[in-house]
Formats: structure tokens, C-alpha cells, sequence
């Protein structure tokens, strides 16, 4: 008995001997063309500018501003909320906590900013080139 399809043809696709798997992007989908897909669009995007994020860090830091600014929105969202149920439950001193949580975020954030401003300044470059306009 042949293990070929209804067609003749052998069997192909992910998983059999000798074939070579194309790259997968998460969950093991295939990655869009460049341009494409989540977050992608067909216009250069521009780079993070590094004042902005220092300047978002200082004052909003604690609402997450540098994170929407840098992409990173479930660190601000989670930002937010804690500083919420921090200033609505100070008041029974167990507000604190995630007060103060926010603070070691913070502060933690400050150390990591630059390298955090570097990878996403990568990833727009590769989105740029991919797209013929970077520079």
C-alpha cells in the first residue's frame, strides 16, 4: 500500500521525513509578508525618541506612560491597576503594598529603560528596512 494521496503525490506538509519547515511565527502560524499582520502596517514607523520616554517614565511612570509609549501595554495596564487599588485602599493602610510595588517597578524601569529603547528602536528599524525606508 503507497502512502500517497489520492493524486499520486507523496505526503508533504509539517511533520513528515525530509521535508524542510518553512519558519513559524507564534503558535506556529506562518509570519505575514512584511508589512503585514499585528501591528504592521505598509508605512515606516517612526523611531522612540529617547527624551520622551525619559520624560513619560518621570511623571507618568507610575500610570505606565512609558510602557504604552515603548509598547508594552499589559506592563501598563497592570501599572495602573495596581496603582489604583493602591490609592483606594491606602486609606486602610493595605494600599501600600501595591503602592510600593509600583515604586520598585519604577525604579526597576529607570535601569532597564536604555535597553528597553533599543530593542523597540530595532524592531522599528527591521519594520523600516523590510519596507525599503529605513535610515
Amino acid at each position: 500500500m503507497s502512502d500517497d494521496d489520492a493524486y499520486g503525490r507523496p505526503p508533504t506538509g509539517p511533520g513528515q521525513p525530509g521535508q524542510v519547515q518553512p519558519y513559524a511565527g507564534y503558535g506556529g502560524q506562518p509570519l505575514p509578508p512584511p508589512g503585514y499582520g499585528p501591528g504592521l502596517t505598509m508605512f515606516p514607523q517612526q523611531y522612540k525618541d529617547t527624551t520622551a520616554a525619559w520624560l513619560l517614565w518621570f511623571f507618568l511612570g507610575h500610570l505606565g506612560g512609558h510602557d504604552f509609549y515603548l509598547r508594552r501595554t499589559g506592563a501598563a495596564i497592570a501599572k495602573i491597576v495596581l496603582t489604583l487599588i493602591g490609592w483606594v485602599t491606602v486609606w486602610v493602610f493595605i494600599g501600600i503594598v501595591p503602592l510600593a510595588a509600583v515604586l520598585v517597578w519604577w525604579i526597576v524601569d529607570a535601569a532597564t529603560m536604555s535597553g528597553r529603547l533599543q530593542h523597540v528602536n530595532a524592531q522599528v528599524y527591521a519594520h523600516n528596512r523590510a519596507l525599503g525606508a529605513a535610515h
